[in-house]
């Protein structure tokens, strides 16, 4: 999402998915105008997270996901409608 507000022309958005995004969205385009969908929306799975748990589970893969490959078509078709709407 953030590569795809940078890349684009317009300069309003609305930001309907986790509001730590935001932040970085708005860092990275200070002359762009964010709106969120609700006032705060948190995803408090993700504040439990840390940059040294990321670590940890990338250098021992120990939290690996498999899915079905229909799973991750549809998921990733769903990603593109959603950038594709303007």
């Amino acid at each position: 999402m953030l590569n795809y507000v940078t890349a684009s022309s317009h300069d309003e958005f609305v930001v309907g998915t986790e509001s730590g995004i935001l932040y970085r969205m708005m860092q990275a385009n200070p002359g762009k105008k964010f709106y969120l969908l609700q006032p705060e929306i948190l995803c408090t799975d993700m504040k439990k997270l840390t940059l040294a748990d990321l670590e940890r589970a990338l250098r021992t893969m120990e939290y690996q996901v498999e899915l079905p490959a229909d799973t991750i078509e549809a998921s990733a078709n769903s990603i593109k409608r959603m950038l594709d709407v303007k």
